[in-house]
């Protein structure tokens, strides 16, 4: 702890409240930050954590707020599910932590170094923070469910594939324009690279992509879909949405304005949530193989931990299947699908 304290410039009582989750010393959320990252780099832990149960392999899987594991149930829900049914098989523990995004240096430490995980699973979080962990984090670190990063083992879905089978469906479907509903910080961006590069390839027309912005949420469809309205006519023939949370969000406001679906837009997302088949119209998505994701990471943490590799990272594709609905038909012929009216 005296180290500790040294490298930070804090005293050694500092630490010591830090550590132990004490709150009556006044202690800036920087600092605590940066007690825990010292920790973590120095991989301390108290004797008393040590751990009960050694024939199995533990593992951190930390996922971004509770929101992202419960809410959304996607694809992080639905790995840790198959993982979790497959304990007793395979000996490998998987421990979720949903934590608040300023928390995860906390998390990190509560789980590596007092409760002794042998290895990190990383969900939904940016390339600087894998950097950081896989340097400071004394055990193994995979990241799950974007693309590769040069520090650590990734499986994820081919984005490029995904936008790439979108915009075949649209363009096979007649479509000759297309929006975007993209979401800011690069998330996506593999998707939405693969729609355009896919698009060109087929012979469309560039500057026939409208792209809008905004985040994870149907709210911003909603928001997405009024500035996508405004558009001077025509406008583009088909909306690609990069989540279907935002899809449903889009589908809703469209149906507000009495646009119907796919008579008047076509509408197609990536993610086949739950709830996307059951969409007026049913949300044309992608499904993305829970299973075979689960046995990726499996066969990752066997390879780093219980075989002691070191080879360079490697990251893992799985392939997403298209899973044609009633939301996209061609824009040039009558439809015979079932509007949703205004009550």
């Amino acid at each position: 702890m005296q180290e500790i304290a040294t490298a930070c410039g804090v005293s050694h009582t500092a630490v010591s409240f830090v550590l132990r989750g004490r709150t009556e010393m006044a202690i800036s959320p920087a600092t605590r930050q940066r007690i825990f990252e010292q920790s973590i780099a120095v991989d301390y832990h108290p004797q008393r954590n040590s751990r009960i149960d050694g024939s199995k392999l533990r593992v951190l899987y930390l996922c971004p707020d509770l929101h992202t594991v419960y809410a959304d149930l996607g694809l992080p829900t639905n790995v840790l599910a198959e993982l979790a049914e497959r304990e007793a098989e395979t000996g490998i523990s998987f421990e979720l932590v949903a934590y608040e995004r300023p928390q995860l240096m906390e998390s990190l430490y509560r789980g590596v170094c007092e409760g002794r995980a042998d290895a990190v699973v990383l969900c939904r979080v940016g390339a600087d923070v894998v950097t950081k962990v896989v340097r400071l984090a004394p055990v193994p670190v995979l990241l799950l469910g974007a693309m590769d990063h040069p520090l650590c083992d990734t499986i994820s879905i081919d984005d490029v594939a995904v936008g790439r089978l979108a915009a075949h469906h649209l363009w096979e479907n007649g479509h000759r324009s297309a929006a975007i509903f993209q979401v800011e910080m690069g998330v996506g961006a593999s998707r939405v690279a693969g729609f355009r590069h896919f698009w060109q390839k087929l012979g469309g027309d560039p500057e026939a992509i409208r792209v809008f912005t905004g985040v994870f949420t149907p709210e911003s469809g909603q928001r997405m879909v009024r500035e996508y309205l405004n558009l001077p006519k025509p406008r583009p023939s088909a909306i690609f949405s990069i989540s279907d949370t935002i899809a449903y969000g889009a589908i809703n406001e469209l149906w507000q304005h009495g646009m119907a679906i796919p008579d008047g837009v076509s509408i197609i997302g990536c993610d086949d949530m739950p709830y996307s088949a059951w969409a007026c119209p049913p949300l044309t998505s992608m499904h993305h193989d829970s299973a075979a994701i689960a046995n990726a990471l499996l066969h990752a943490v066997r390879r780093r931990c219980l075989d002691g590799c070191t080879d360079p990272p490697v990251n893992t594709l799985i392939q997403p299947r298209l899973l044609p609905r009633k939301s996209v038909a061609s824009p040039h012929a009558p439809q015979l699908t079932t509007r949703c009216s205004h009550a």
